[in-house]
């Protein structure tokens, strides 16, 4: 988890320079937008899961199992989702 963390926090930083910068094209921003966005609902959805499913087992709260694997379910359909926008590999 700490490896995505990076990962967003990567493409984030990125995103901000593209947005910055006056040489990159707009198609180019778009696509590290789209990029950042994309990986902060993947990963931050599944860090809330795991904190959840943490805090069930341990004890701390009485959450049935269907709310606590909601942001399980987003971040795997965000997941899917992003991988229809993928473009195709070799040609």
């Amino acid at each position: 988890m700490s490896f995505l963390c990076l990962v967003v926090l990567y493409y984030i930083v990125w995103s901000v320079l593209f947005l910055r910068s006056m040489d990159v094209i707009a198609e180019q921003r778009r696509t590290h937008i789209t990029m950042a966005l994309s990986w902060m609902t993947i990963v931050v959805p599944l860090l809330t899961f795991e904190i959840l499913l943490v805090h069930k087992l341990d004890g701390h709260n009485a959450f049935s199992c269907i709310p606590i694997f909601v942001p399980l379910w987003l971040s795997l359909i965000t997941l899917m989702a992003t991988t229809f926008g993928q473009k195709g590999g070799n040609h």
